[in-house]
Parts: C-alpha cells; sequence; structure tokens
C-alpha cells in the first residue's frame, strides 16, 4: 500500500494480492481497495476511496470491493463501500 499512497502506484491499479485463484492456481491481482477489505482496515480502505479508488474495480478474476465485503460479512466495510458506490453512481 506504500507504494499507491507514496505516487508509485494509481490507487486502481491491480497488484499481486498474494492470494491465489483456488480452481486455476493462479495468482490473484488485486487493487490496494481490495487487499484493505480483504484484511478489515475500514480506515484503510476510506483513505483509498477519499484518494479515488473506485468501489466497483474488479481484480482479475472478476470480483469487486464490495462483493469481498458482503462475503466477508464486515458490515463497517460493507456500509462504507455501498456508501462509496451511492456517491460515484451520483457523480457520474
Amino acid at each position: 500500500m506504500d507504494r499507491v499512497l507514496d505516487g508509485g502506484l494509481g490507487d486502481n491499479a491491480l497488484v499481486a494480492s498474494g492470494h491465489e485463484q483456488p480452481v486455476t492456481g493462479q495468482p490473484i491481482r488485486a487493487t490496494a481497495l481490495h487487499v484493505a477489505v480483504v484484511s478489515k482496515q475500514a480506515a484503510a480502505a476510506q483513505l483509498l476511496l477519499d484518494r479515488g479508488a473506485d468501489p466497483n474495480r474488479e481484480d482479475n478474476t472478476g470480483v469487486t470491493p464490495l462483493m469481498v465485503a458482503a462475503g466477508e460479512d464486515f458490515l463497517p466495510l460493507l456500509q462504507l463501500l455501498i456508501e462509496a458506490n451511492r456517491s460515484e453512481e451520483h457523480t457520474s
């Protein structure tokens, strides 16, 4: 995440997440927002959203941060991402 915040990567860049796709064994490439959600780091997710991270950006397997939050059943992050998604729809 340091590279994202220091300007080395865009907020929506896909990077190696350290996880593999269960069926194919291929590495999952995800955004920093995906990683923050999987790690249940609401403050980091909020910071990334404030910096322009896209809550609808899919990883290389087609999963969005919102889908991850719903699957993890972590209500604070789920609410944060739903609100960010709502805000994004109103500005588009």
